[in-house]
């Protein structure tokens, strides 16, 4: 992701850690995207049965099956420069990426009813405090005979109960202090998972205006 920031966005965009960025106290400042380790990733490839490698250099098990995994995304020329960026460096760690994109209702349909294997895509938050509940909450995950939930935010069909049990006392908390406490549990527990690639965010926006144009003084502008 690291390559995308430097390559696509020239070095304009920053490193996501925390699921909920941008919160202000709400937000752990501690949390890190793990590093890119391309030996790392074909050791645990390995243990996973991906022992030998063919001949474009993607790793494969015995039996011939290719460590392959379809990459899904919204019809967008963005996601496609970065897909070019992200198969290449994947591809150092002996994985093959491929990619679709499809329109935008096809897409986020799929992805929403789970049934998908890997997705680049954002969501939009909303100040002042996360909202972890419709993302990470066991029940927005599966149903009682265990059939994934769909339409449900919980795309990554994360359930736990020690993540409910946070996610609840967040919610329920009554002062800032102890809301900020949970909230950070919360973010940590979510980070455990590995369900999801911090990608990048842009703080910032640019505008071009001539001189004779002025903007109204103020507080919104």
């Amino acid at each position: 992701v690291q390559g995308v920031i430097n390559t696509i966005f020239r070095g304009d965009a920053e490193r996501l850690g925390s699921y909920f960025s941008g919160f202000g106290s709400y937000t752990d400042g501690t949390l890190r995207a793990l590093p890119f380790d391309p030996e790392k990733a074909r050791a645990y490839f390995a243990a996973a049965g991906y022992t030998q490698v063919g001949g474009d250099g993607i790793l494969t098990k015995p039996d011939g099956t290719r460590l392959q995994v379809m990459v899904s995304s919204r019809i967008d020329p963005l996601y496609a420069n970065c897909m070019s960026v992200l198969r290449e460096d994947a591809a150092a760690c002996g994985l093959d990426l491929r990619y679709e994109q499809m329109d935008d209702t096809v897409f986020f349909s799929k992805v929403k009813d789970k049934n998908y294997s890997v997705a680049i895509f954002s969501w939009a938050f909303s100040p002042i405090m996360p909202e972890p509940a419709q993302f990470f909450l066991s029940r927005q995950a599966f149903n009682s005979d265990g059939s994934p939930v769909k339409g449900s935010n919980n795309v990554m069909a994360v359930a736990s109960p020690q993540l409910d049990s946070a996610i609840l006392r967040a919610r329920n908390a009554r002062t800032e202090e102890l809301a900020a406490q949970a909230h950070h549990e919360v973010q940590q527990l979510i980070a455990q998972t590995a369900c999801w690639v911090p990608g990048w965010a842009t703080s910032y926006c640019r505008f071009a205006q001539w001189r004779w144009l002025r903007w109204p003084d103020t507080p919104s502008c």
